[in-house]
C-alpha cells in the first residue's frame, strides 16, 4: 500500500526536463520548507514521466503544496556493492495564486492526478 504525503514551502528550484534514457524523463523541484523558522529546510523532490509537463507553470518563489509518495530501491552495481536510493516521487502540485501575505491560503491545481503505469519501476 503507497502511503501519501504533502510539503508546503516556497519554490526554491526547479531544474529542466531531461531525458534519461530510453525515453524516461526526469525533473526536480526543490522546496524551501520550515518547520522550524531557525532552520528552513531545502527538499528535494522529483517528477518523472508526464509529471514533468506539469511542472511547466512553476516558478522559483511560488507558494506551493506539493504532494508526493515516498520510493525506496535496491541497485547492485558493477562491482558488486548494494546501493540503496530513496525518492520523493511528485504525483501533484497545487500552486497558490497569489504571493501576498494577507490573502487567504488556497490554491488552484496544476493537476488532479498522474497515471503512473508507465514508470520504470
Amino acid at each position: 500500500m503507497s502511503s501519501t504525503f504533502t510539503i508546503e514551502g516556497t519554490v526554491h528550484a526547479l531544474t529542466p526536463t531531461v531525458e534519461v534514457g530510453n525515453g524516461y524523463r526526469k525533473r526536480d523541484l526543490v522546496v524551501r520548507y520550515v518547520d522550524n523558522p531557525e532552520y528552513p529546510q531545502l527538499v528535494k523532490l522529483e517528477a518523472n514521466q508526464k509529471v514533468t509537463d506539469k511542472l511547466d507553470g512553476v516558478k522559483p518563489g511560488d507558494t506551493v503544496r506539493v504532494h508526493f509518495n515516498i520510493r525506496g530501491r535496491e541497485w547492485v552495481n558493477q562491482k558488486g556493492e548494494t546501493v540503496y536510493f530513496t525518492s520523493l516521487s511528485i504525483w501533484k502540485v497545487d500552486v497558490a495564486p497569489g504571493q501576498n501575505a494577507n490573502q487567504p491560503t488556497f490554491y488552484q491545481k496544476v493537476e488532479d492526478a498522474v497515471d503512473d503505469s508507465d514508470l520504470p519501476f
